[in-house]
Formats: C-alpha cells, sequence, structure tokens
C-alpha cells in the first residue's frame, strides 16, 4: 500500500520508516531543503516535491511530463461546495500584490484538482498523511480529492501546548475515538457520582486556567508576551516598540548565517504572488519580501490605532452579553477550519440579529493581529470599515485591547469564537461556547457548535 506525506518536518522520516516496517511504502513526499537530501538517501524510489513549489503549484522535476487525466466534471460538481474555502485560501498567498484575479485562482484550483486526482490515482495512494490540517489551498485541494477519491488520510491537530496533539482522521470530524471514549466516561461518572482522577499535571494546569489572565498569558502568546504588554497596553510608543523589533532583527548575530545565504546565495523560498505574474511563476526576492513587511508593520500599526480609537471606553459587565473573540488571520483557524465564517464579520452578525433585545455582544480583537512579528501575510483582514461594520451593529461594542479576557468570559452569558483558544478557556472556567467553525474541542461537554441559524437561535433559548 503507497502512501503520501505532506509534511516536510525532519521527524517525518522516522514516521516513513515505521510505515515501511509494517508494509506500507513511502511513495511520495514533500520536503524542504533540510529533509530532501535525507529523504532521497532513504528513500530513493520515491517521489520528492518541494513543498514551496507545492504552494506555488509547480510539480516535481520528475513528474513535468506527466500526462494528466481529464477535467472530471462530476468532481468538480461534488466539490464545488469547497471551493470558496479552497480559493479564499489563496489571500495567503496574495499579500503583497494584491493581484490575484478570481479567474486565475479558479485556474489554479482547476489544475491542482487535475493533478491530485491524477497523482492519486497514477500511484495508487491508498493513504495520506497531513502534518495538521491544510494550512495552504493545495494542500486543502489535495485533502478534498482525497475525500472524493475515499483515500484515508491522516492528521495530527495541535491543541494547545500543555494538552499535546490529538490524531484525526479528518478534521470535520474529530478524533472520533477519542469522543466515543469520553462520551463513555461522561456517562459513567453520571451514573456513578464519582469525579475523576486528574493527574497532578492536569490539576495545576486547570488550576492555572482557572486563576489570572495574565499568568497564562506565556502559554497562549508565546513570544509575543513583550510585545503585548508594551502595545496593546499601550506602555510604549508605536515608534519606539517598531524601531526596538527593526534593531533587534538587525543585530540579532544568529541570524547572519541564513541572512547571508538568503541574499547572496539567492536561497528565499516565498510562497508570495507577484504582480503581473501567475503565482506558479512569482519569485519574491528577500529585500522585496523586507520592504512588504515593513509596509505591513506600518499597516498593523495604523489598524490598532484605529482599534484603538473606535472601541468603546468604557464596558459594563453587569449587562447580559455575548463576548465573541476573534481570531488572528490568515490562520487554518478560520480557514479552512471556519469556512464560510473566515469571514468573522458573518458571525457577529448572525450573534446581533439572534440575540433578544436586552443583550449585547461584546467583541475584543485578537493581539496577535496587531503583534510585529506576525507580518507574513500582510494585514488586509482587518481596517477600519471592518470596525465600522461591527460598531454599526445597534447591539455591539468593540472591547479596548487591554480589556482582561477572563473578566469578559467570568461575566458573560456565554462566548463566541470561530474555533478559539479562548473556548476551552471558557469551558474551563464554567461557560458555554458557541463554536462556528471545526475546533478540536468536537464533543466536549460545554462547546455548542453551530452549523446554522436555528442551532443558533436554540442555543440562546436554553
Amino acid at each position: 500500500m503507497n502512501i503520501l506525506f505532506t509534511s516536510s518536518q525532519p521527524y517525518t522520516i522516522h514516521l516513513a520508516r515505521s510505515f515501511k516496517e509494517q508494509k506500507w511504502n513511502p511513495t511520495y513526499f514533500f520536503t524542504k531543503t533540510e529533509t530532501h537530501n535525507d529523504l532521497k538517501k532513504e528513500f530513493p524510489d520515491a517521489i520528492l516535491h518541494d513543498y514551496i513549489d507545492a504552494v506555488k503549484g509547480i510539480p516535481p522535476d520528475s513528474l513535468k511530463k506527466i500526462e494528466l487525466l481529464p477535467i472530471d466534471i462530476e468532481m468538480i460538481n461534488s466539490l464545488s461546495k469547497n471551493e470558496t474555502t479552497a480559493l479564499s485560501m489563496l489571500d495567503r498567498n496574495d499579500s503583497v500584490s494584491d493581484s490575484f484575479k478570481h479567474r486565475e485562482r479558479l485556474d489554479f484550483y482547476y489544475d491542482a484538482i487535475k493533478y491530485w486526482n491524477t497523482v492519486l490515482l497514477h500511484f495508487n495512494i491508498s493513504l495520506v498523511f497531513f502534518e495538521e490540517e491544510p494550512h495552504q489551498a493545495n494542500d486543502y485541494i489535495l485533502y478534498i480529492v482525497c475525500k472524493y477519491l475515499s483515500i484515508e488520510t491522516h492528521m495530527s491537530v495541535r491543541t494547545i501546548s500543555d494538552l499535546g496533539i490529538i490524531p484525526m482522521k479528518q478534521f470535520e470530524l474529530g478524533c472520533e475515538p477519542l469522543i466515543d471514549l469520553y462520551n463513555k466516561k461522561i456517562k459513567s461518572y453520571e451514573h456513578s457520582g464519582l469525579m475523576p482522577e486528574l493527574s497532578d499535571f492536569l490539576k495545576n494546569y486547570l488550576k492555572n486556567l482557572n486563576g489570572k489572565y495574565e499568568d497564562i498569558l506565556a502559554d497562549h502568546l508565546w513570544d509575543q508576551v513583550e510585545e503585548y504588554n508594551d502595545k496593546i497596553k499601550n506602555k510604549k510608543s508605536i515608534f519606539y516598540i517598531n524601531l526596538k523589533f527593526i534593531l533587534k532583527k538587525v543585530f540579532d548575530l544568529k541570524l547572519y548565517k541564513s541572512r547571508f545565504n538568503i541574499i547572496f546565495k539567492n536561497k528565499f523560498d516565498s510562497d508570495q504572488k507577484e504582480k503581473n505574474k501567475l503565482l506558479k511563476d512569482s519569485n519574491l526576492s528577500y529585500l522585496q519580501y523586507l520592504y512588504f513587511k515593513f509596509k505591513t508593520i506600518k499597516v498593523k500599526g495604523n489598524n490598532k490605532k484605529i482599534y484603538s480609537k473606535i472601541s468603546s471606553k468604557k464596558i459594563d459587565l453587569s449587562k447580559k452579553y455575548i463576548f465573541c473573540a476573534l481570531q488572528y488571520q490568515p490562520e487554518k483557524s478560520t480557514n479552512p477550519l471556519g469556512k464560510i465564517f473566515q469571514n468573522q464579520f458573518l458571525m457577529i452578525e448572525m450573534l446581533s440579529k439572534s440575540i433578544p433585545d436586552d443583550w449585547v455582544i461584546y467583541v475584543k480583537d485578537h493581539p496577535s493581529q496587531f503583534v510585529i512579528d506576525y507580518t507574513r501575510y500582510g494585514d488586509f483582514f482587518r481596517g477600519e470599515n471592518f470596525y465600522k461594520k461591527i460598531k454599526s451593529l445597534k447591539n455591539c461594542s468593540l472591547v479596548p485591547l487591554e480589556t482582561n479576557s477572563f473578566d469578559l468570559i467570568d461575566n458573560s452569558i456565554c462566548i463566541a469564537s470561530i474555533t478559539g483558544t479562548i473556548c476551552w478557556e471558557a469551558v474551563v472556567r464554567g461557560k458555554w461556547s458557541l463554536v462556528f467553525g471545526d475546533s478540536w474541542l468536537k464533543g466536549c461537554e460545554g462547546i455548542l457548535e453551530v452549523h446554522k441559524n436555528d442551532d443558533l437561535i436554540n442555543y440562546i433559548n436554553i
């Protein structure tokens, strides 16, 4: 049985070796510079496909002359429900040129379907192992073609740092064996009246999650905490913070070797489309990348000023309210996991039109949306028009970024998010969570999945 690996991480070699010991045949790998030679040595007959090339729709050298199967109309019609998600995922590859036209995106989509349909059938692939949920359009198109062809998929889904990963076959279904086991355990505890015995690690973790917001920031924001405290809490000027970031990057000696290779040996991998070029023909230079990165830093600073200006200065926590937490974009947590709700305004508008007249919605943006390090994909998901649309809804208010999220959770009726970690925080702190996407929390007590309008109305009327 043949297997295709989309993971280009070094651990893939060990994983492929384990599959081979079980009589599987590692047939096709996505690779990076760090893994290419080792994979070629260990699996000399396998197809090796550079990951950035794959993202851009460029086939590996060994398959450039392969005759693609004709477009399958039945497949295209069947996958039409996934088309919008696939096309919008290409926003990730258009953050610098803003020139990826709809027609070009459709061509990319159809070409990718033809390519993966041909490869999967030609090499008789029985299993595709994804590193995690698809992040790029090409990965997602491979995933939906696998589903159409009934080819098994496996993936490792990250939860949060302290809880590790969960194995899944399809991210839309969650980890079904774990959900079944969880439901059985819940029923047994209900019938016996006993509380489960938790490890000391879990007891301490849950204790911290029920504690102060400041104490868990490092777990969720990782290396962003310092900038969060400086920028989000308005401790320093935007100019000072940006200058500090730039100087830190310039004088970081650990980066000099990689920068030398990038600039002078032309070893910079970019997945970004250039203006007046197709994605597959684009090859953004490192200096161009830096130019657009600094432009994005400026946009982030302006968006932060707009948000601070337009958000409500005082939030009344005594009101009946739903706390709606936005997520950083672009990320797989909203696209593909959020499907149509990758447009987060749709979630807010849906909530606004469904709640009773005496309820309000407090909307808070994710601090990472304004953090400098997160500038790889531009910042066109936010802006003055986006925030004004939210504020124009009669029962919605934007919450200042410095507002304590645990206070917002604890005093709310419930919280709402696409798939955010805040859903988990809310459940641990005893609040319901309205989840609009395919979260790893699927099946957990306290998680209310919203798939249609009636779901939301029924939950609110409980």
